[in-house]
């Protein structure tokens, strides 16, 4: 049963957004004074509210099919058809187009990629100076998410994405759009192009790679095993090719992309920069930390340090 808002938790909500200057303030105030469901009466937009872990894997797993994405979501705006804000069998075929190079079978080929993309980052500091982690932790989940699911080294474009990857992401942040859907949102249009000009331009460059290398192919004849055999173990095994093999168009490839780049990194730079917070607070633990995974293969404790961080 949805519960009703009363006058007083009305005005309670509406001093905790004053207050907070957050939409989190006033929700967890309804939910405390109201309870686990309920739904916010606003003209033109009246949006359900459910808290807790039951209700969660009730509309994340049990009863997923009951509960669908709207089309004037400013998330569904940005990523448009892809595989987070689809329902139905349309987000089943983009799950499915996406599983093989995400299993964790893959992590393995990732590895070194991932030491490297970190000593990339942590070598440009310098002892004694302050360094601000969020934005450390986010430059290395960038580099290595792109090169991960995009086989695209990023480190010299950072400087042209840079802010537009921050711009959507506070484009989809919580925000008074909760509150009243028609807020204008200025200022992030033109960091969306560029954005969008970024990714069309790294699948067209991967569509040419493969077609240049299939016409080389059709002209060696006498070859033609052996450069089949090139083909092979040359091709990208990546997200990316995945979604060109499947014969997705350029924007549903795009809108794929997106959200892996933005859902994919971001929730991995908060987990690295509490991790690293955490771990500056307590020295001993990183220095156990340092030793343990210098000498052994696998680290229990960086295991719990990483558990910890997200319980957190």
């Amino acid at each position: 049963m949805v519960n009703n808002i009363s006058v007083e938790t009305g005005r309670a909500a509406l001093g905790a957004l004053i207050k907070e200057g957050s939409p989190l303030g006033p929700l967890k105030v309804m939910a405390r004074q109201i309870g686990r469901f309920f739904q916010i009466p606003i003209p033109g937009f009246r949006p359900f509210v459910v808290f807790g872990p039951e209700a969660n894997r009730k509309v994340l797993v049990t009863e997923r099919n009951k509960v669908l994405w709207r089309n004037t979501d400013p998330v569904t705006d940005l990523l448009r058809r892809g595989v987070l804000v689809t329902d139905g069998e349309e987000h089943d075929r983009y799950r499915g187009l996406m599983e093989p190079p995400l299993h964790p079978s893959q992590l393995s080929n990732y590895t070194q990629m991932m030491i490297e993309q970190t000593d990339r980052v942590s070598s440009t500091w310098k002892d004694g100076e302050t360094v601000d982690m969020l934005v450390e932790a986010r430059k290395i989940a960038l580099l290595i998410i792109v090169q991960a699911l995009f086989s695209k080294d990023v480190w010299n474009d950072l400087p042209r994405i840079w802010t537009p990857i921050l711009q959507a992401i506070r484009y989809i942040s919580p925000g008074t759009w909760i509150f009243w859907r028609r807020i204008p949102r200025l200022g992030f249009r033109k960091h969306l192009n560029v954005l969008d000009d970024y990714l069309y331009q790294v699948i067209s460059d991967r569509r040419r790679l493969t077609t240049d290398h299939t016409c080389a192919c059709a002209h060696d004849l006498p070859g033609k095993s052996r450069c089949g055999l090139s083909s092979v173990v040359n091709r990208p095994h990546d997200l990316l090719q995945h979604l060109i093999d499947a014969g997705l168009s350029d924007h549903l490839i795009r809108d794929q992309m997106l959200t892996m780049l933005i859902a994919g990194h971001d929730t991995s730079t908060a987990l690295l920069a509490w991790t690293f917070a955490s771990l500056g607070q307590h020295p001993d633990i990183q220095a156990r930390l340092v030793e343990e995974v210098d000498s052994q293969d696998r680290s229990p404790l960086l295991d719990q340090v990483i558990k910890e961080s997200l319980r957190l």
